[in-house]
């Protein structure tokens, strides 16, 4: 492996010198589900021409200055170094397959990325298993980019299945009340509009400071409660092994709730994960339903572009939102139920809007780039790292393709996404493909029951649907 000339090394982003710190290393997982066998995808050949031209970072490592400036330099890469096929007995069944895969998916997030090649690595599991007939899982270090880069990056790799010649499509997650802003100029006057902005201005300054004081405290002294879903543990909940799992909805029917609630598909779906997340909490501790928890929401913070034009890096930050509890509840509910459901999807509404309008992420990341600047990168890394182990669960999602895609004429049948080396005992993800929206779930081995979870998601999802049409 060689090195290329000093003028094509780059300072790494402030988030990447974050992320490659001691104090925080994230990796994420890619899976793809494929519709036919994978063993003539010629996997080398594929990545040699497809997947490393698409952005120099896969062809660079990561090396420190005299400046304590990390930057990017390029490096011949060697494919086949990246490529890792396990190798288990033969003649066993799809379902042993299918368990043998979500061993293996703990397994390589617990292992980290060697750091004297690019950061990225290949596990291809040609075996069937209950939902593919094989699987290609990228592993990739979180410095490298967030998942809107790699989303552009795989896109770039792939073409429609019903017509290659036609560019990929995304759904439209735009909330169904929203008023152009060329129409709402006519409905008041100058002055009206001056002296209702004067109490919004107010608002707006008080929240801004009240969730950036909140997020520094959360980020230090304040944390959650301990739950059936948040542990604790001091060891180190990055280093435990986890269990995998996934679960799909149907989008049109999250996009009819959308409607019927006036607000977008992402608030019906964390509003749902939330209720799911309580009612699981309570039926393994009674009134932990209650109990103070908190979601780390990430939040993508680009101009929402074509994903092969999105600019590359990590353009992400966080949003604390406390969850719900079951016992707040609206008077107007269901009196068969002993909570509304409706509440969550409203309250999360409501709280994104208000967290999404005002600056407090923006002044959290021009502190942490304040400590960067005086201290180094390890101390905002500490920061962020507080951040995620003193709150219970972690909430990020991605808009997938409209259509089917293939890579290499393998038609691709499912995919997902995991985010590794999180200290959190609960992290779901959510990623929309062909109509279909897969949430997944890393959870902490042998202290979250991932089938009771998953069904208790499935009965808040059915429940907020069922109360979304009656509304």
């Amino acid at each position: 492996m060689e090195l290329y000339e000093e003028e094509t090394s780059s300072p790494l982003s402030p988030n990447g010198q974050y992320l490659t710190t001691s104090a925080l290393c994230l990796t994420v997982l890619v899976v793809f589900e494929f519709q036919a066998p994978i063993h003539d995808l010629q996997i080398n050949s594929m990545l040699r021409t497809l997947f490393v031209p698409t952005n120099r970072r896969f062809s660079s490592v990561v090396v420190g200055e005299k400046d304590g400036v990390k930057k990017w330099k390029r490096v011949d890469v060697d494919v086949k170094e990246h490529v890792k096929v396990p190798v288990i007995p033969t003649g066993k069944s799809p379902n042993y397959h299918e368990k043998y895969l979500v061993e293996y998916l703990s397994n390589i997030s617990l292992e980290p990325l060697p750091e004297h090649r690019p950061l990225w690595e290949v596990h291809v599991f040609p075996y069937p298993t209950l939902h593919a007939a094989g699987t290609l899982i990228f592993k990739l270090h979180h410095a490298l980019g967030d998942g809107y880069s790699f989303l552009g990056a795989f896109l770039s790799m792939m073409k429609r299945a019903d017509d290659p010649s036609l560019s990929v499509s995304f759904p439209s997650f735009r909330s169904s009340n929203s008023i152009p802003k060329s129409l709402q100029a006519g409905y008041h006057n100058n002055v009206r509009r001056f002296f209702k902005c004067v109490p919004r201005m107010s608002s707006w300054i008080f929240n801004t400071v009240k969730d950036f004081g909140w997020s520094v405290l959360k980020s230090s002294v304040l944390k959650d409660d301990l739950s059936p879903i948040r542990s604790g543990d001091d060891v180190g909940l990055e280093l435990l092994p986890m269990d995998m799992s996934a679960m799909e909805f149907s989008l049109d029917q999250i996009k009819k709730i959308k409607t019927s609630l006036k607000v977008t598909v992402n608030d019906v779906v964390t509003g749902v994960i939330l209720l799911g997340t309580r009612l699981y909490m309570e039926s393994k501790e009674k009134n932990s339903g209650d109990s103070n928890s908190t979601a780390m929401v990430l939040l993508n913070t680009r101009n929402m572009e074509a994903a092969g034009s999105m600019p590359w890096g990590n353009h992400f930050g966080f949003l604390p939102l406390q969850l719900p509890k079951l016992s707040n509840t609206s008077p107007d509910h269901d009196p068969s139920l002993d909570f509304n459901p409706l509440d969550f999807v409203y309250e999360t509404h409501r709280v994104i809007k208000r967290k999404r309008n005002n600056p407090a992420a923006f002044l959290t990341g021009a502190l942490l780039d304040f400590a960067r600047e005086i201290r180094g990168p390890k101390t905002p890394a500490r920061f962020i790292y507080k951040a995620m182990s003193n709150t219970s669960m972690g909430i990020s999602s991605l808009i997938g393709p409209t259509e089917q895609v293939t890579l290499r004429d393998h038609p691709i049948s499912g995919l997902y996404f995991l985010v590794a080396g999180v200290p959190q005992s609960l992290r779901v993800s959510v990623l929309s493909y062909m109509g279909k929206l897969r949430i997944a779930f890393a959870v902490e081995k042998d202290f979250i029951d991932m089938e009771k979870l998953k069904a208790c998601v499935e009965t808040a999802f059915v429940t907020v649907s069922k109360a979304a049409i009656h509304s």
